[in-house]
């Protein structure tokens, strides 16, 4: 038995399967995860050599004799979470393991419950638990479920937002501050307007259930959006530990104000795939300013949706234009893609040998194409901060809340309207070109 182990409820489900054994897999090759047990939680009788073969799917190891290792640590344990008897059994299989993490991949509603059992189990080490967004559906659910967490388990709660595991998004932050070249011209004195665009061209999938009840709101904007706005526009933390950053960006979160220009939108053909008339909106694009001295009269442009016309994730910086002699110069960006791959690209002002007109020429790096296969994957990252106790790449309370707050004066500006229709496969609805600067891209 191992010093540590992971137990994970929902091992079953589609994001286990997709996501969290694979970047376990992944860890284990880079020497990460060399103490750790998994034990797979699910109500399916699958057994440990099932378990074993459901992962072997996942992962796809090149390398018999590595995956051989990895198995050996991987156990099942057939459970039902809303049984008492069932959920009994576990905690007394638990019983005696020095250090547990949890990480709860189930449906929120069973976050409580889960919680409230797995702090009574006896052991002699640490008890952290990982849960996956959303963080409640609004904000008195939200700090209901904190109050709870807190109770059982102090501040060992690790909230995920697994794009704070993107090499990337953690870079923000790095590009900014080390850099003198960005950070003096980080402010409305430069900068025209940025925009956090994620654009997924699949539908809800396997989520269908939860998606209609969650929708694009609470889903992306909540959480992945604002968490890189925050990067973005916090101002310098006193240092760089975890609880200043967290700080700094509570901070600015808490000054997030949505415009009264947003527009919903669903896709053609999604109340035929939940089976019943819905004001669900699988597409959200709105307009919000930072009320601080350093992003006075900047728009912050977010948006997201589903089946739209390409997959992409990317936060643009578009800087104000200068003046070169009598040219009127164009307009110099940073573009941060989060996906499909992980890059920068600054455009600048330059001319071609033996022309007179300024045109935009691109700089890039792209950091996932240059390490490839060997990068570390998101979930790893944060399996392996939340092992060491560290914080800085999982969101904090303050953080959440002020989510909750900004989103909730967001439901106010579209109450009682319906979500617009657009067709799959195309850049969302025509009025989200209106209040955007993507004009290009959307509608």
């Amino acid at each position: 038995m191992s010093n540590n182990t992971l137990v994970l409820f929902g091992a079953t489900g589609d994001l286990a399967q997709r996501k969290l054994m694979p970047a376990l897999w992944h860890g284990f090759l880079h020497g990460r995860f060399d103490d750790l047990d998994i034990i797979g939680i699910g109500r399916k009788d699958w057994g440990t050599n099932g378990f074993r073969a459901k992962a072997k799917e996942a992962c796809r190891p090149e390398d018999e004799k590595q995956w051989a290792g990895f198995e050996q640590r991987l156990e099942f344990f057939q459970a039902d979470v809303e049984n008492d008897a069932s959920f009994d059994a576990l905690c007394r299989h638990l019983e005696g393991r020095e250090n547990l993490l949890f990480m709860l991949a189930t449906l929120p509603e069973l976050f409580p419950r889960i919680s409230e059992r797995i702090s009574k189990i006896k052991n002699v080490g640490f008890q952290r638990v990982m849960i996956e967004k959303p963080f409640g559906h609004d904000l008195p659910s939200a700090q209901k479920l904190h109050r709870l967490l807190r109770k059982h388990f102090g501040d060992q709660v690790y909230p995920i937002d697994h794009y704070l595991g993107k090499s990337t998004v953690r870079n923000i932050m790095v590009l900014r501050f080390s850099n003198p070249v960005f950070e003096p011209v980080w402010n409305h004195k430069y900068i025209d307007n940025v925009q956090i665009i994620q654009s997924e061209d699949q539908g809800t999938s396997r989520r269908i259930e939860f998606y209609d009840n969650t929708g694009a709101l609470r889903d992306m904007v909540q959480s992945h959006l604002l968490q890189m706005l925050a990067r973005v526009a916090m101002e310098p933390p006193k240092t760089w530990s975890p609880a200043s950053v967290s700080r700094a960006k509570a901070n600015v979160l808490k000054k997030v104000r949505p415009s009264e220009h947003v527009v919903f939108g669903q896709y053609n053909g999604y109340e035929s795939e939940v089976g019943h008339p819905t004001d669900t909106e699988t597409f959200v694009a709105l307009k919000a300013f930072v009320d601080s001295p350093r992003w006075k009269g900047v728009p912050f442009y977010l948006l997201t949706g589903k089946k739209l016309n390409k997959r992409f994730a990317e936060v643009i910086i578009t800087f104000k234009p200068a003046h070169y002699m009598d040219q009127q110069t164009l307009k110099d960006t940073l573009t941060i893609t989060l996906q499909p791959d992980e890059k920068f690209a600054l455009t600048v002002n330059l001319k071609e040998i033996g022309q007179t007109e300024l045109k935009s020429f691109k700089m890039e790096y792209c950091q996932s194409c240059d390490v490839q296969t060997f990068a570390p994957q998101n979930y790893e990252i944060l399996f392996d901060e939340a092992l060491k106790g560290k914080k800085t790449f999982f969101a904090s309370w303050p953080e959440i809340e002020a989510c909750w707050k900004f989103i909730e004066a967001v439901q106010s500006k579209v109450s009682g309207q319906k979500p617009q229709p657009y067709e799959p496969g195309m850049s969302g609805p025509q009025a989200a070109g209106v209040i955007t600067e993507w004009k290009d891209y959307v509608g």
